[in-house]
């Protein structure tokens, strides 16, 4: 069975997906017809400056009034408390209110879509796939690819290839969002059991961000599923770095009757299993290659769905990089990560950095409370992960990697621990992820450069007056500039 992503898709005009490094002159605006940050309806700016709706991938649209925004809150968290029957009816209440709100129709989507996986009724899951349809349609309006892998889901699930083409066929039309639209495209074809998804998903690997390196593992998985372990080795080249890679080209050599090689290929994943278990169809049964992986319990690889008992901390992280940074670069992945990271170890008041209210002794403790809080786009029990935001999870929670966001004279803060080469705020050594507050400024939300190629030596001129620019890793994932 494959195993799909799931409903919080974070696609917005922020990120530059399948195409060479733009000018500097024209950057933003190849990539922002809507520009971020302008002609909101009055009082919006100063509503979602606390919330995660200031976050690129929620943000508002120009016809989106405080009201219709409220009423979208108030059904997440009803949802969040698996009040779904009270949701759907509220956000009922909200389409009816404001029948051109892409949040009212997505809130109606995503509260059905919890109702279909309550009840199993294929009733609820058409509406539901209605709803996000019609919410992508605004979304694109605008300027703005949303809700793509939901509505992939669903036209799979229902077995509708006609709704799924018509669909896609006009989201690929408007050049927003390709990496994701390619992606969740080619993951429909695939419940479809279409002859053409592995073409498509040879597409989407072409145009993925840097570092991202969803397209390759799903492509694997949909290649082990098929029977075909040796196309696997094709796939994924054997000096990846991400540890679930490897370990599917550990599954696919085993498969192939190659187990020393295998047991080669699963070593750096068995560390990474404590925290991101590998699906359980891909255990080998009697197999000592795999010994010391963690699967997770359920027969249907569950645990990416969502649907994990006690899903561990960096599982909660990683859903949180997924609602907000699922089909940017790795940089950017990590950017969001570290935008938590940083609101928990830099609260100091009058230091520089803003208090969140986060609470907890244990630093898991800290991450689950950040995560509740209004400013990350993913409570513990609402999101999804992939295997990129899996990695860029961990990565920051160990702090495997520099702090991303940087500004002179600042320098580079490589963690190696529970805390990170300096006390805990001392300002400014120690800096807060875009003044820790991600996206609520009047300049919108970040910009993400390009996906291939280097971080042009000066600022766009196009994207504002503050120049977010990192290389700090050497990674041309690293960039980021705000929109005006």
């Amino acid at each position: 069975m494959f195993v799909f992503l799931a409903l919080a898709v974070s696609v917005g005009p922020s990120a530059v997906v399948g195409q060479e490094p733009l000018s500097q002159s024209d950057a933003c605006a190849a990539v922002t017809p809507q520009p971020l940050g302008v002609d909101l309806q009055p009082g919006v700016r100063e509503f979602i400056a606390d919330s995660y709706l200031s976050h690129a991938a929620e943000y508002p649209d120009p016809n989106e009034p405080v009201e219709v925004l409220q009423l979208y809150l108030d059904g997440q968290r009803l949802l969040w408390d698996l009040q779904v029957d009270e949701a759907a009816a509220l956000f009922s209440e909200a389409v009816t209110l404001y029948p051109d709100s892409r949040h009212a129709h997505a809130g109606l989507g995503a509260a059905l879509l919890a109702k279909y996986r309550r009840d199993q009724t294929s009733v609820d899951l058409q509406a539901s796939v209605r709803e996000l349809v019609q919410a992508a349609d605004i979304g694109m309006s605008y300027g703005k690819m949303r809700y793509t892998g939901a509505i992939a889901q669903g036209f799979g699930l229902l077995g509708d290839e006609a709704g799924l083409r018509d669909f896609f066929s006009r989201a690929l039309a408007t050049g927003h969002g390709q990496y994701a639209t390619h992606l969740h495209f080619a993951q429909g074809l695939a419940l479809l059991g279409s002859a053409e998804t592995d073409a498509w998903f040879q597409k989407t690997i072409e145009l993925a961000p840097s570092g991202n390196i969803d397209a390759v593992a799903f492509y694997a998985e949909w290649l082990l599923d098929q029977g075909t372990p040796e196309r696997v080795l094709e796939v994924i080249a054997p000096d990846e770095w991400a540890e679930y890679l490897h370990f599917l080209r550990g599954v696919a050599l085993e498969r192939m009757g190659r187990p020393d090689q295998a047991r080669e290929e699963y070593e750096p994943y068995i560390e990474f299993s404590a925290d991101f278990p590998a699906p359980s169809r891909y255990r080998i049964e009697g197999s000592k290659a795999q010994e010391g992986i963690i699967f997770e319990e359920n027969s249907a690889g569950e645990g990416r769905s969502g649907v994990l008992s006690s899903p561990s901390c960096l599982v909660n992280i990683s859903r949180s990089i997924y609602a907000e940074a699922s089909t940017e670069t790795g940089g950017a992945q990590r950017a969001v990560g570290w935008t938590m990271r940083t609101r928990i170890f830099n609260q100091v008041p009058g230091g520089g950095c803003k208090s969140f209210g986060i609470t907890g002794i244990t630093l898991c403790q800290k991450y689950v409370s950040a995560i509740n809080t209004g400013f990350e786009a993913c409570h513990v029990t609402g999101c999804r992960t992939s295997p990129s935001t899996d990695a860029a999870a961990s990565d920051v929670y160990y702090g495997r990697t520099p702090q991303p966001i940087l500004t002179t004279p600042h320098t580079t803060w490589c963690p190696s621990g529970y805390f990170i080469g300096c006390s805990p705020c001392a300002w400014p050594e120690c800096r807060c992820s875009m003044d820790a507050s991600y996206g609520a400024q009047a300049s919108g939300p970040l910009y993400m450069w390009g996906t291939s190629g280097s971080c042009p030596a000066t600022h766009p001129s196009n994207c504002g007056q503050d120049p977010w620019e990192i290389c700090s890793n050497g990674g041309s994932d690293n960039c980021f500039y705000r929109v005006p």
